[in-house]
């Protein structure tokens, strides 16, 4: 009799564990909202989140990148604009000072011409969170050197030098970063170009463009001799040559900066589908991580309240069970 009733206790209690740790589990899946609570629960919904957590971190990890690139692409894009519409500016200037109703104003409008090319440089050295834009890979001032007579840690910068027959200013632009391709990884598997280098923008060594617009300028302010141009000195027919052979090498070089700018325009445009696609498919994976992780409410208060009814019978009958019991192994 003693023996049976033992069994019958172990029993019992073994069922009230176990009723009490399934309400207590259901309790943390109420506070919580998260369906698994240990591993033993469901090992492989637990796996399936697991990924989903590495697939939802991987692609809010790329999408941070390409999100990044596109704002700095639109930056190039619009400095590109600008760039272009500064030497729509020169051309224009060039073409007017030939013309006979200009005469006297030559030198006012080469003044005018380098300060175009002084915002031109400005442009070119244009950063976008403090990554240099045209700079290749050489993208902060920490990593450009300047050499004599070089003064500062820009990329373009234009130094007075001394004057020659053939640049009678002694203007020279030099640039100091590199023509490398700045590369970023759309994901683990491709990757795009997300820089104009200095060369395809600007021709050889990244200056032939400004070495241009610095001829117009000393056409346009110094005589073929040299000196300074005065207000009464008029252009020759030599002068007003070359500066139609030089507006239409500026003509050329805006083309290829347009195409270039269509060409960003369009890498940014996919980089943008790109970067939709990916916030879908976070959308996708967090809804299948909540199929397989969050609690279904209405089952587990349903649950919890059943097993709370079972508690409370159990610890009833428990109560009379081991005061009998007691009493028999005391008997």
């Amino acid at each position: 009799m003693r023996i049976s009733n033992g069994l019958t206790v172990n029993t019992y209690l073994r069922n009230l564990d176990n009723i009490q740790n399934s309400k207590y589990k259901n309790e943390i899946r109420l506070s919580t909202g998260k369906n698994i609570v240990n591993l033993a629960d469901a090992p492989e919904k637990l796996v399936r989140v697991k990924n989903m957590d590495f697939l939802i971190a991987e692609n809010e990890k790329y999408k941070y990148i390409i999100d990044q690139s596109i704002r700095e692409m639109q930056a190039s894009e619009d400095k590109l604009q600008s760039i272009s519409d500064k030497i729509g500016e020169i051309r224009q200037l060039a073409v007017d000072a030939t013309h006979a109703g200009a005469a006297g104003n030559t030198y006012s409008i080469g003044v005018y011409v380098r300060g175009l090319l002084e915002d031109i440089i400005k442009d070119a050295n244009a950063d976008f969170n403090g990554k240099l834009l045209f700079s290749g890979t050489k993208s902060t001032v920490d990593s450009i050197t300047p050499e004599p007579p070089q003064s500062n840690k820009f990329p373009f910068e234009i130094v007075q030098e001394q004057s020659t027959p053939d640049n009678p200013s002694g203007l020279k632009i030099y640039f100091k970063g590199n023509f490398e391709d700045r590369i970023i990884n759309k994901d683990s598997k491709s990757s795009e170009k997300i820089n104009v280098t200095a060369d395809e923008m600007f021709g050889s060594g990244g200056i032939e463009f400004f070495e241009n617009i610095i001829k117009v300028y000393n056409v346009l302010a110094y005589n073929p001799d040299g000196s300074p141009r005065q207000a009464t000195d008029p252009l020759s027919k030599f002068d007003v040559e070359k500066l139609n052979d030089l507006q239409a090498k500026l003509a050329v070089t805006n083309e290829n900066l347009n195409n270039l700018t269509a060409q960003i325009s369009a890498r940014r445009n996919r980089m943008e589908n790109i970067s939709s696609q990916m916030s879908e498919e976070v959308i996708r994976y967090k809804e299948l991580k909540t199929v397989n992780e969050d609690t279904d409410y209405a089952k587990v208060i349903m649950d919890l309240r059943l097993e709370e009814i079972a508690l409370q019978y159990s610890l009833q009958i428990g109560s009379n069970l081991l005061q009998k019991s007691l009493m028999d192994f005391l008997s």
